[in-house]
């Protein structure tokens, strides 16, 4: 009977460990179910935050191109509003500034943004 005791412990034993084997392996498959789903949300994130900053950053350049166009407008029509008060002598006359002549010619503005 002596060597029986043993074996049944042994056997327990197995038992128990077999038993907390099974239950930490079903843990893990949930926690790397659990993981797959996080990280397939992370990635959807990341791809919707890089088309966003691809939107924006076309964004940023065509607004970029409209305020400097825009700028050349404006610096056009006061200068030509200028040049009409100078000539009805409202006032003494018309300052030269930079880039009074050829104002479509200066290397610091670029081209007129696209029409669309």
């Amino acid at each position: 009977a002596a060597p029986a005791q043993p074996h049944a412990q042994g056997s327990s034993s197995t038992s128990d460990f077999d038993r907390m084997m099974e239950i930490m392996q079903s843990q893990f498959a949930a926690m790397k179910s659990s993981f797959k789903d996080e990280f397939k949300q992370i990635k959807t994130q990341l791809g919707s935050l890089a088309e966003d900053h691809k939107i924006i950053h076309a964004e940023y350049e065509t607004i970029d191109q409209t305020t400097y166009y825009d700028l050349r407008v404006i610096k056009r029509r006061l200068k030509r509003m200028e040049r009409k008060l100078a000539d009805a002598k409202v006032i003494d006359r018309c300052e030269d500034t930079s880039g009074d002549i050829g104002d479509s010619s200066d290397s610091d503005t670029p081209a007129a943004p696209a029409e669309s």
